[in-house]
């Protein structure tokens, strides 16, 4: 299987890699249906300072693409119904300030917590649908919630993966993909830690996501400072402010973003490199140099070499540089000329393989507001604004072996009480 094979594999079954653990100090979760999963404790911190209930709710797949949900505390899990009928999900926890709960091993795994109410999940072929903040039409999207993903894989699945682990690792190793994302939303910010060891099995902790009090207060406040037409990405429930931020892509298709907000960015960058010579190195293969130019309406990456063989790259819409994959044959050019546009660098830089100081980053017009909003605030500057935000490592993602243990801890909401 290749990597482009195992790529698109991942696409398939996990949407989004997403984040999580490995376990050595694990048991098994008794599953309906005779499923067992390992699975490793979990706290939440809840210092945001909420007033009302806690609700959580954990759900992913075995590696058979069959989906289950988390029962109950110890982990435990049943598989979903086949009905397109929203069911109310989530363990309840009050307000506590810590709540415990342990972790199955499963892959595109989420984790939502929610205040005030349970999140409503339809699951029609007994495949869960999930919640959608930016839609006005689902039925969570006047409830305060977000989401930590993860996968969670066994050392028989490493190399398809595309993992390729140390020796030093002992056997029946297992690996956790973590990821706190702001793709589509930032509704509670979060601070995700976890211990494990790293590929020489040495001892270590990762941490990201937003560690800092008032956080969110901040966050919400200066997308609406910051004027039309990103306070549009508010979403209020009509009491209490906003309940979240939305994307500017998911903003697009809800009608509340401009939909040709970066045509004349675009149009800058096509006029340029159609004079100016682009140019790209494939990571993990030095071996794969492109030069891009703008030609016939398109931007042609040509390979460097006796091959000299093309691609083509048509002229982005605002849509697709937000979020939409065209299609291309090296997804790694597509990642890097969308980081280069969202960052603002790609007039100043021609290398959109080059991964130059952070601080060059959201300087150049137009400034995507969102990134840089969610990066200024995030743990030490790391979040995941967009879809290809973990190029040059700016995403709030993580990598572990052999995962002992995972918190979420919740920052207080605001900087003084208005509740």
């Amino acid at each position: 299987m290749t990597v482009f094979q195992r790529l698109q594999r991942l696409v398939a079954v996990a949407a989004i890699v997403a984040a999580a653990l490995t376990a050595t100090e694990s048991f098994a979760g008794e599953a309906a249906e005779g499923a067992k999963f390992d699975t490793m404790p979990m706290t939440i911190v809840n210092n945001s300072g909420y007033r009302g209930k806690m609700f959580v709710f954990i759900y992913g797949m075995d590696e058979e693409l069959n989906w289950y949900r988390v029962i109950n505390k110890a982990g435990d899990v049943a598989p979903f119904p086949d009905t397109s009928a929203h069911t109310a999900y989530g363990i309840k926890f009050k307000n506590k300030k810590k709540a415990r709960i342990r972790l199955p091993e499963l892959i595109s795994a989420r984790v939502y917590i929610s205040y005030g109410k349970k999140l409503k999940f339809s699951s029609p072929g007994a495949e869960p649908s999930p919640p959608e903040g930016w839609s006005a039409s689902d039925k969570n999207y006047k409830t305060l919630f977000d989401r930590f993903e993860y996968d969670w894989i066994p050392e028989s699945s490493f190399f398809d993966w595309g993992i390729s682990p140390s020796p030093k690792l002992p056997a029946n190793s297992t690996y956790l993909i973590g990821r706190l994302t702001q793709v589509d939303m930032i509704g509670i910010p979060m601070l995700y830690t976890v211990k494990g060891v790293n590929v020489n099995n040495k001892p270590t902790k990762i941490r990201v996501g937003f560690d800092k009090p008032g956080a969110r207060d901040k966050i919400l406040t200066r997308m609406r400072d910051a004027g039309h037409p990103w306070k549009g990405l508010l979403i209020a429930d009509g009491r209490n402010g906003p309940l979240r931020a939305i994307s500017p892509y998911d903003g697009i298709g809800a009608k509340i973003f401009p939909a040709n907000q970066l045509d004349s960015y675009i149009d800058q960058v096509w006029s340029k490199y159609a004079s100016s010579t682009m140019t790209a190195v494939l990571q993990g293969d030095p071996v794969l140099r492109f030069t891009g130019k703008v030609s016939g309406g398109e931007l042609v990456f040509t390979a460097k070499g006796p091959d000299g063989f093309t691609i083509p790259y048509g002229k982005p819409t605002t849509m697709q540089l937000y979020g939409e994959r065209p299609s291309i044959a090296y997804l790694d050019l597509d990642n890097m000329l969308k980081a280069t546009f969202m960052r603002s660098t790609i007039l100043a830089d021609g290398d959109i393989s080059a991964c130059p100081d952070p601080a060059v980053y959201y300087k150049n017009t137009p400034v995507n507001m969102y990134a840089k909003i969610l990066h200024k605030h995030a743990y030490q500057h790391k979040a995941y604004a967009f879809g290809f935000d973990n190029e040059c490592d700016q995403a709030s993602d993580s990598r572990i072996f052999n995962p002992t243990s995972l918190t979420l801890k919740i920052p207080k909401f605001e900087r003084k009480k208005r509740r």
